[in-house]
């Protein structure tokens, strides 16, 4: 009890009010319950704090999820206008600041040449699996497939980065599993 001097019943209710504490319900705690009222609000604290991290850890595996979908979506977007391109303008929206700035420095028939190439080889491999690994603004994508002519298993790797909000195309690589003896 804090010592004071108390003079008349009166100022024993204001000061024993006036050294209260309410919480967010209203309900009024005496100062001598504090003890009670800072473990209650620590097990209320500490159980929304867990229901807290729980919803925020699944929105960032659920937001972590979208964006490697993203990738995923905006590939085979890519490889599907890849094969019904008519110019190489028409991959532009999907490259790279980088690969378009390359671009520049060829020729008209440099460029119809590398989309023809480009088509042919897409032909040739058909992709059963791909997944994503992001990591800030850039994402790795590994693909499995195998080739159309003979059936034999590939293994690619496909490189974008996020300019300006989107995934852009920087390069991709396939290799055969099969090994030459």
């Amino acid at each position: 009890m804090h010592l004071l001097n108390i003079r008349s019943v009166e100022n024993y209710h204001c000061y024993k009010y006036s050294l209260s504490t309410i919480n967010a319900l209203g309900i009024l705690y005496p100062k001598d319950g504090l003890t009670e009222v800072l473990i209650l609000r620590r097990k209320m604290m500490k159980k929304y704090t867990i229901t807290f991290a729980f919803f925020l850890s699944f929105f960032i595996l659920v937001t972590a999820f979208a964006e490697e979908d993203a990738t995923i979506k905006f590939y085979d977007s890519y490889v599907e206008a890849t094969k019904k391109a008519k110019s190489i303008n028409e991959l532009k929206p999907y490259l790279s600041q980088y690969n378009i700035d390359q671009m520049g420095e060829i020729t008209k028939e440099d460029e119809a040449l590398f989309l023809k190439i480009v088509q042919e080889e897409r032909k040739k491999i058909k992709i059963t699996a791909v997944s994503s690994k992001i990591n800030g603004d850039t994402a790795i994508l590994t693909v499995d497939g195998v080739y159309t002519t003979s059936n034999e298993p590939i293994d690619g790797i496909v490189y974008l980065v996020k300019e300006n909000g989107k995934w852009k195309f920087v390069q991709e690589e396939f290799i055969s599993d099969v090994v030459i003896e």
